[in-house]
Protein backbone atom coordinates (compact mmCIF):
# COMPACT_ATOMS: atom_id res chain seq x y z
CA UNK A 1 0.00 0.00 0.00
CA UNK A 2 1.07 3.30 -0.52
CA UNK A 3 -0.10 5.06 2.45
CA UNK A 4 -0.37 2.97 5.44
CA UNK A 5 -3.22 4.70 7.08
CA UNK A 6 -5.77 8.04 6.24
CA UNK A 7 -7.41 9.27 9.02
CA UNK A 8 -10.31 11.79 8.97
CA UNK A 9 -11.38 14.30 11.35
CA UNK A 10 -14.83 15.71 11.12
CA UNK A 11 -15.43 19.50 9.02
CA UNK A 12 -16.82 20.81 12.35
CA UNK A 13 -13.29 20.37 14.29
CA UNK A 14 -10.77 21.59 11.90
CA UNK A 15 -12.87 24.56 9.98
CA UNK A 16 -14.95 26.77 12.00
CA UNK A 17 -17.04 27.85 8.35
CA UNK A 18 -17.45 27.60 4.84
CA UNK A 19 -14.92 30.55 4.60
CA UNK A 20 -12.08 30.82 6.98
CA UNK A 21 -12.76 34.47 8.67
CA UNK A 22 -8.61 34.50 9.76
CA UNK A 23 -7.83 36.78 6.46
CA UNK A 24 -10.21 39.50 7.94
CA UNK A 25 -7.99 39.49 11.51
CA UNK A 26 -5.92 42.36 12.02
CA UNK A 27 -3.62 40.38 14.64
CA UNK A 28 -2.80 36.74 14.29
CA UNK A 29 -0.52 34.12 16.58
CA UNK A 30 0.66 30.14 16.08
CA UNK A 31 -0.06 28.00 18.85
CA UNK A 32 1.16 24.52 19.08
CA UNK A 33 -0.95 22.12 20.79
CA UNK A 34 0.71 18.66 21.87
CA UNK A 35 -1.22 15.58 24.07
CA UNK A 36 -4.19 13.68 23.81
CA UNK A 37 -6.13 16.30 21.63
CA UNK A 38 -8.57 14.10 19.55
CA UNK A 39 -8.81 10.66 21.94
CA UNK A 40 -9.62 13.15 25.48
CA UNK A 41 -11.52 15.77 22.85
CA UNK A 42 -9.53 18.58 24.20
CA UNK A 43 -8.86 19.96 20.76
CA UNK A 44 -12.85 20.67 20.79
CA UNK A 45 -12.32 22.21 23.81
CA UNK A 46 -9.49 24.31 22.34
CA UNK A 47 -11.65 25.38 19.63
CA UNK A 48 -14.55 26.20 21.36
CA UNK A 49 -12.30 28.25 23.30
CA UNK A 50 -11.37 30.17 20.37
CA UNK A 51 -14.73 30.72 18.51
CA UNK A 52 -16.36 31.40 22.16
CA UNK A 53 -14.31 34.69 21.99
CA UNK A 54 -14.97 35.40 18.72
CA UNK A 55 -11.74 34.81 17.30
CA UNK A 56 -10.26 32.49 14.44
CA UNK A 57 -8.68 29.86 13.58
CA UNK A 58 -6.79 28.06 10.32
CA UNK A 59 -5.44 24.41 11.12
CA UNK A 60 -1.88 24.60 10.05
CA UNK A 61 -0.43 21.37 10.62
CA UNK A 62 -1.98 18.23 11.99
CA UNK A 63 -0.53 14.67 13.34
CA UNK A 64 -2.90 12.47 14.52
CA UNK A 65 -1.55 9.78 17.02
CA UNK A 66 -2.38 5.96 15.72
CA UNK A 67 -3.48 4.69 19.42
CA UNK A 68 -4.81 6.62 22.56
CA UNK A 69 -0.99 5.66 24.05
CA UNK A 70 0.26 8.21 21.55
CA UNK A 71 -0.15 12.28 21.28
CA UNK A 72 -0.99 14.29 18.50
CA UNK A 73 0.34 17.04 17.49
CA UNK A 74 -1.71 20.42 16.24
CA UNK A 75 -0.82 24.46 14.86
CA UNK A 76 -3.54 26.59 14.61
CA UNK A 77 -3.15 29.94 13.19
CA UNK A 78 -4.89 32.16 15.54
CA UNK A 79 -6.78 35.22 14.62
CA UNK A 80 -8.76 38.34 16.68
CA UNK A 81 -9.82 42.03 15.39
CA UNK A 82 -7.73 43.24 18.48
CA UNK A 83 -5.13 42.39 20.98
CA UNK A 84 -7.19 42.09 23.80
CA UNK A 85 -9.98 38.95 22.52
CA UNK A 86 -6.88 38.00 21.37
CA UNK A 87 -4.98 37.90 24.96
CA UNK A 88 -8.11 36.60 26.20
CA UNK A 89 -7.66 33.74 23.68
CA UNK A 90 -4.01 32.94 24.88
CA UNK A 91 -5.19 32.92 28.76
CA UNK A 92 -7.91 30.68 28.38
CA UNK A 93 -5.83 28.44 26.48
CA UNK A 94 -3.18 28.44 28.71
CA UNK A 95 -5.88 27.85 31.32
CA UNK A 96 -6.86 24.74 30.13
CA UNK A 97 -3.05 23.56 29.07
CA UNK A 98 -2.34 24.11 32.94
CA UNK A 99 -5.67 22.20 33.79
CA UNK A 100 -4.40 19.16 31.99
CA UNK A 101 -0.60 19.58 32.24
CA UNK A 102 -0.45 16.74 34.97
CA UNK A 103 2.82 16.72 37.90
CA UNK A 104 5.65 15.49 35.78
CA UNK A 105 7.38 15.06 39.04
CA UNK A 106 4.73 12.85 40.69
CA UNK A 107 4.39 10.72 37.50
CA UNK A 108 1.55 12.02 36.29
CA UNK A 109 1.03 11.99 32.42
CA UNK A 110 0.92 15.21 30.66
CA UNK A 111 -2.54 15.29 28.65
CA UNK A 112 -2.02 18.55 26.78
CA UNK A 113 1.25 21.04 26.11
CA UNK A 114 1.05 24.45 24.80
CA UNK A 115 3.35 26.92 23.03
CA UNK A 116 2.15 30.03 21.90
CA UNK A 117 4.08 32.17 18.79
CA UNK A 118 4.65 35.67 18.38
CA UNK A 119 1.67 38.26 17.37
CA UNK A 120 1.91 39.67 14.15
CA UNK A 121 -0.21 42.47 13.08
CA UNK A 122 -1.68 42.87 9.50
CA UNK A 123 -2.72 45.56 7.67
CA UNK A 124 -6.93 44.29 6.24
CA UNK A 125 -7.29 47.09 4.10
CA UNK A 126 -4.51 47.45 1.53
CA UNK A 127 -3.82 50.46 -0.51
CA UNK A 128 -0.83 50.28 -3.59
CA UNK A 129 0.76 53.30 -3.70
CA UNK A 130 2.87 52.85 -6.43
CA UNK A 131 3.00 54.19 -9.99
CA UNK A 132 3.03 52.58 -13.26
CA UNK A 133 0.85 49.73 -14.17
CA UNK A 134 0.21 47.18 -11.83
CA UNK A 135 -0.20 43.24 -12.07
CA UNK A 136 -2.61 41.41 -9.81
CA UNK A 137 -1.62 37.58 -9.15
CA UNK A 138 -4.36 36.01 -6.84
CA UNK A 139 -2.72 32.28 -4.95
CA UNK A 140 0.57 31.29 -3.58
CA UNK A 141 1.26 28.18 -4.83
CA UNK A 142 4.05 27.05 -7.05
CA UNK A 143 2.95 28.63 -10.22
CA UNK A 144 3.02 32.12 -8.55
CA UNK A 145 6.35 32.56 -7.52
CA UNK A 146 8.18 32.62 -11.41
CA UNK A 147 4.69 34.25 -12.41
CA UNK A 148 5.80 37.47 -10.07
CA UNK A 149 9.74 37.05 -10.96
CA UNK A 150 8.81 37.20 -14.80
CA UNK A 151 6.47 40.12 -14.72
CA UNK A 152 8.09 42.14 -12.01
CA UNK A 153 11.53 41.66 -14.34
CA UNK A 154 10.18 43.61 -16.69
CA UNK A 155 9.87 47.10 -17.65
CA UNK A 156 8.60 47.07 -20.66
CA UNK A 157 5.84 44.35 -21.26
CA UNK A 158 3.71 46.02 -23.39
CA UNK A 159 0.29 47.67 -21.99
CA UNK A 160 -1.77 48.10 -24.82
CA UNK A 161 -5.41 47.59 -24.09
CA UNK A 162 -4.65 49.28 -20.63
CA UNK A 163 -3.48 52.40 -19.30
CA UNK A 164 -0.99 54.70 -21.16
CA UNK A 165 2.17 54.35 -19.52
CA UNK A 166 5.67 55.36 -20.36
CA UNK A 167 7.54 51.80 -19.88
CA UNK A 168 7.18 52.09 -16.42
CA UNK A 169 8.31 49.20 -14.41
CA UNK A 170 5.39 46.69 -13.35
CA UNK A 171 4.87 46.40 -9.92
CA UNK A 172 3.45 42.69 -8.92
CA UNK A 173 1.13 42.20 -6.04
CA UNK A 174 0.83 38.59 -4.77
CA UNK A 175 -2.72 37.83 -2.59
CA UNK A 176 -3.20 35.09 -0.61
CA UNK A 177 -5.85 33.75 1.78
CA UNK A 178 -2.43 33.52 4.06
CA UNK A 179 0.12 36.80 4.69
CA UNK A 180 2.87 34.37 5.38
CA UNK A 181 2.37 32.88 2.03
CA UNK A 182 2.32 35.57 0.06
CA UNK A 183 5.04 36.77 1.72
CA UNK A 184 7.15 33.51 0.80
CA UNK A 185 6.36 34.23 -3.07
CA UNK A 186 7.49 37.51 -3.74
CA UNK A 187 10.92 37.18 -1.03
CA UNK A 188 13.87 38.70 -2.40
CA UNK A 189 11.49 39.62 -5.76
CA UNK A 190 11.90 43.60 -6.32
CA UNK A 191 8.92 45.60 -7.57
CA UNK A 192 6.44 43.35 -5.67
CA UNK A 193 3.96 43.64 -2.92
CA UNK A 194 2.28 40.87 -0.61
CA UNK A 195 -1.09 41.01 0.69
CA UNK A 196 -3.68 38.76 2.43
CA UNK A 197 -7.10 38.05 0.64
CA UNK A 198 -9.55 36.07 0.84
CA UNK A 199 -11.20 35.89 -2.75
CA UNK A 200 -14.89 34.85 -1.14
CA UNK A 201 -15.00 38.71 0.79
CA UNK A 202 -15.93 40.34 -2.63
CA UNK A 203 -15.78 43.97 -1.09
CA UNK A 204 -11.93 43.09 0.16
CA UNK A 205 -11.58 41.86 -3.53
CA UNK A 206 -13.04 44.34 -5.25
CA UNK A 207 -11.07 47.02 -3.68
CA UNK A 208 -7.53 45.34 -4.70
CA UNK A 209 -9.10 45.03 -8.29
CA UNK A 210 -9.84 48.22 -8.44
CA UNK A 211 -6.15 49.03 -8.41
CA UNK A 212 -4.78 47.10 -10.65
CA UNK A 213 -4.55 47.05 -14.60
CA UNK A 214 -4.75 42.90 -15.06
CA UNK A 215 -5.53 39.89 -12.69
CA UNK A 216 -3.83 36.85 -13.14
CA UNK A 217 -6.02 34.29 -11.08
CA UNK A 218 -4.09 31.56 -10.36
CA UNK A 219 -6.28 29.61 -7.90
CA UNK A 220 -8.37 26.94 -8.40
CA UNK A 221 -10.64 26.76 -11.13
CA UNK A 222 -13.66 27.06 -9.01
CA UNK A 223 -12.81 30.46 -7.69
CA UNK A 224 -12.35 32.08 -11.31
CA UNK A 225 -16.32 32.78 -12.16
CA UNK A 226 -16.39 35.38 -9.23
CA UNK A 227 -13.39 36.97 -9.42
CA UNK A 228 -14.02 37.21 -13.76
CA UNK A 229 -17.36 38.74 -12.18
CA UNK A 230 -15.36 41.56 -10.33
CA UNK A 231 -13.03 42.24 -13.01
CA UNK A 232 -15.99 42.57 -15.77
CA UNK A 233 -17.75 45.04 -13.08
CA UNK A 234 -14.98 47.08 -12.80
CA UNK A 235 -13.16 46.68 -16.42
CA UNK A 236 -10.13 45.08 -15.60
CA UNK A 237 -8.74 42.31 -17.99
CA UNK A 238 -8.14 38.46 -16.42
CA UNK A 239 -6.31 36.04 -17.22
CA UNK A 240 -5.85 31.91 -16.11
CA UNK A 241 -4.84 28.69 -17.03
CA UNK A 242 -7.86 27.05 -16.61
CA UNK A 243 -10.44 25.31 -18.56
CA UNK A 244 -13.25 27.53 -20.26
CA UNK A 245 -16.21 25.89 -17.63
CA UNK A 246 -20.06 26.52 -18.18
CA UNK A 247 -19.50 29.25 -15.49
CA UNK A 248 -17.23 31.30 -17.22
CA UNK A 249 -18.70 30.89 -20.72
CA UNK A 250 -21.54 32.24 -19.71
CA UNK A 251 -19.62 35.65 -18.57
CA UNK A 252 -18.29 36.16 -22.42
CA UNK A 253 -21.26 38.29 -23.49
CA UNK A 254 -20.88 40.31 -20.31
CA UNK A 255 -17.55 40.81 -20.91
CA UNK A 256 -17.64 42.47 -24.44
CA UNK A 257 -20.30 44.41 -23.16
CA UNK A 258 -17.58 45.82 -20.90
CA UNK A 259 -14.40 46.18 -23.25
CA UNK A 260 -12.75 43.42 -20.98
CA UNK A 261 -10.52 40.38 -22.41
CA UNK A 262 -10.70 37.60 -20.32
CA UNK A 263 -8.14 34.95 -21.34
CA UNK A 264 -8.80 31.47 -20.23
CA UNK A 265 -6.39 28.16 -20.83
CA UNK A 266 -3.26 30.51 -20.98
CA UNK A 267 -1.17 27.47 -18.85
CA UNK A 268 0.84 24.50 -20.85
CA UNK A 269 -2.01 22.32 -21.39
CA UNK A 270 -4.27 24.00 -22.02
CA UNK A 271 -2.67 26.88 -23.69
CA UNK A 272 0.64 26.61 -25.53
CA UNK A 273 -0.41 23.39 -26.75
CA UNK A 274 -3.24 25.58 -28.38
CA UNK A 275 -0.72 27.65 -30.29
CA UNK A 276 1.66 25.03 -31.26
CA UNK A 277 -1.66 23.49 -32.75
CA UNK A 278 -3.27 26.37 -34.42
CA UNK A 279 0.48 27.38 -35.74
CA UNK A 280 0.49 23.80 -37.40
CA UNK A 281 -2.86 24.18 -38.39
CA UNK A 282 -2.57 27.32 -40.33
CA UNK A 283 0.42 26.82 -41.92
CA UNK A 284 -1.03 23.63 -43.54
CA UNK A 285 -3.85 25.44 -44.64
CA UNK A 286 -2.04 28.09 -46.16
CA UNK A 287 -0.72 25.72 -48.70
CA UNK A 288 -4.05 24.73 -49.56
CA UNK A 289 -3.86 21.24 -47.31
CA UNK A 290 -6.25 19.44 -45.24
CA UNK A 291 -6.05 17.62 -41.77
CA UNK A 292 -6.40 14.44 -41.76
CA UNK A 293 -5.99 13.54 -38.18
CA UNK A 294 -5.12 15.83 -35.48
CA UNK A 295 -3.35 14.23 -32.64
CA UNK A 296 -1.68 16.12 -29.58
CA UNK A 297 0.16 14.65 -26.40
CA UNK A 298 0.81 16.98 -22.99
CA UNK A 299 2.42 15.49 -19.81
CA UNK A 300 4.52 17.06 -17.23
CA UNK A 301 7.22 14.78 -16.67
CA UNK A 302 9.16 14.51 -14.32
CA UNK A 303 12.49 13.90 -15.07
CA UNK A 304 13.89 10.33 -14.88
CA UNK A 305 16.07 11.19 -11.27
CA UNK A 306 13.58 12.63 -9.89
CA UNK A 307 10.37 10.01 -10.84
CA UNK A 308 12.14 8.34 -7.52
CA UNK A 309 8.41 7.59 -6.17
CA UNK A 310 6.12 4.85 -6.13
CA UNK A 311 3.79 6.78 -8.24
CA UNK A 312 6.56 7.94 -10.70
CA UNK A 313 4.99 11.82 -10.50
CA UNK A 314 5.56 15.31 -9.04
CA UNK A 315 3.28 17.59 -8.41
CA UNK A 316 3.49 21.30 -9.66
CA UNK A 317 0.00 21.95 -9.58
CA UNK A 318 -2.70 22.00 -7.31
CA UNK A 319 -2.65 18.01 -6.24
CA UNK A 320 -6.01 17.63 -5.93
CA UNK A 321 -7.02 18.95 -9.28
CA UNK A 322 -4.36 16.61 -10.33
CA UNK A 323 -6.24 13.71 -9.00
CA UNK A 324 -9.15 14.83 -9.56
CA UNK A 325 -8.34 14.93 -13.29
CA UNK A 326 -7.65 11.64 -13.14
CA UNK A 327 -11.18 10.78 -12.90
CA UNK A 328 -12.51 13.22 -15.60
CA UNK A 329 -14.86 11.40 -18.36
CA UNK A 330 -13.63 12.02 -21.80
CA UNK A 331 -14.61 11.92 -25.24
CA UNK A 332 -12.50 12.00 -28.89
CA UNK A 333 -12.95 11.02 -31.91
CA UNK A 334 -11.07 8.17 -33.62
CA UNK A 335 -11.34 7.44 -37.79
CA UNK A 336 -14.65 8.97 -37.74
CA UNK A 337 -16.28 7.53 -34.54
CA UNK A 338 -16.50 9.33 -31.39
CA UNK A 339 -15.51 7.18 -28.47
CA UNK A 340 -16.51 8.00 -25.10
CA UNK A 341 -14.46 7.15 -22.14
CA UNK A 342 -16.26 7.20 -18.28
CA UNK A 343 -14.00 9.07 -15.72
CA UNK A 344 -13.72 5.55 -13.74
CA UNK A 345 -12.40 4.04 -16.57
CA UNK A 346 -10.04 6.84 -17.90
CA UNK A 347 -6.48 4.93 -16.69
CA UNK A 348 -7.60 1.40 -18.14
CA UNK A 349 -7.98 3.34 -21.71
CA UNK A 350 -3.95 4.27 -21.37
CA UNK A 351 -2.23 2.88 -24.05
CA UNK A 352 1.41 3.03 -24.72
CA UNK A 353 3.51 5.13 -26.40
CA UNK A 354 7.14 4.98 -27.71
CA UNK A 355 9.45 7.60 -29.33
CA UNK A 356 11.99 6.77 -32.03
CA UNK A 357 14.27 9.50 -30.70
CA UNK A 358 13.86 8.44 -27.19
CA UNK A 359 13.86 4.48 -27.18
CA UNK A 360 14.49 4.09 -23.28
CA UNK A 361 11.49 6.56 -22.14
CA UNK A 362 8.16 3.85 -21.64
CA UNK A 363 5.14 6.14 -21.60
CA UNK A 364 1.26 6.04 -22.21
CA UNK A 365 -1.57 8.27 -22.90
CA UNK A 366 -4.97 8.89 -22.10
CA UNK A 367 -7.64 10.74 -23.83
CA UNK A 368 -7.79 14.63 -21.90
CA UNK A 369 -11.29 15.80 -21.24
CA UNK A 370 -13.57 16.78 -24.15
CA UNK A 371 -11.36 16.26 -27.79
CA UNK A 372 -14.63 17.60 -29.90
CA UNK A 373 -14.67 21.01 -28.41
CA UNK A 374 -11.16 21.97 -30.01
CA UNK A 375 -12.41 20.56 -33.29
CA UNK A 376 -14.65 23.39 -33.61
CA UNK A 377 -12.04 25.49 -32.24
CA UNK A 378 -9.40 24.89 -34.58
CA UNK A 379 -11.71 24.72 -37.65
CA UNK A 380 -10.93 21.17 -38.55
CA UNK A 381 -14.34 19.07 -37.36
CA UNK A 382 -15.46 18.83 -40.92
CA UNK A 383 -12.02 17.68 -42.15
CA UNK A 384 -10.08 15.65 -39.43
CA UNK A 385 -11.35 11.94 -39.02
CA UNK A 386 -9.40 11.66 -35.72
CA UNK A 387 -9.05 14.44 -32.83
CA UNK A 388 -7.76 13.30 -29.97
CA UNK A 389 -5.83 14.96 -27.24
CA UNK A 390 -4.20 13.31 -24.33
CA UNK A 391 -2.21 13.15 -21.53
CA UNK A 392 0.83 12.06 -21.24
CA UNK A 393 2.60 10.24 -18.11
CA UNK A 394 5.02 7.45 -17.69
CA UNK A 395 4.10 4.15 -17.70
CA UNK A 396 2.78 1.63 -15.02
CA UNK A 397 -0.28 1.56 -13.14
CA UNK A 398 0.75 2.97 -9.45
CA UNK A 399 -1.26 6.17 -10.59
CA UNK A 400 -4.50 4.13 -11.41
CA UNK A 401 -4.30 2.55 -8.16
CA UNK A 402 -3.88 5.37 -5.45
CA UNK A 403 -7.04 6.94 -7.32
CA UNK A 404 -8.72 3.82 -6.34
CA UNK A 405 -7.96 3.86 -2.86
Amino acid sequence: MLLSKLYSISCRDLAPAKTNPLPDKKYSTLVSLSGHLFDKFLINEALDIIETAGGSFHLVRCEVGQSTDDMSYSELEVGADDTATLDKIIDSLTSLANEHGGDHDAGQEIELALKIGKVNEYETDVTIDKGGPKILILGAGRVCRPAAEFLASYPDICTYGVDDHDADQIHVIVASLYQKDAEETVDGIENTTATQLDVADIGSLSDLVSQVEVVISLLPASFHAAIAGVCIELKKHMVTASYVDESMSNLSQAAKDAGVTILCEMGLDPGIDHLMSMKMIDEAHARKGKIKAFTSYCGGLPSPAAANNPLAYKFSWNPAGALRSGKNPAVYKFLGETIHVDGHNLYESAKRLRLRELPAFALEHLPNRNSLIYGDLYGISKEASTIYRATLRYEGKQLHTFLLQ
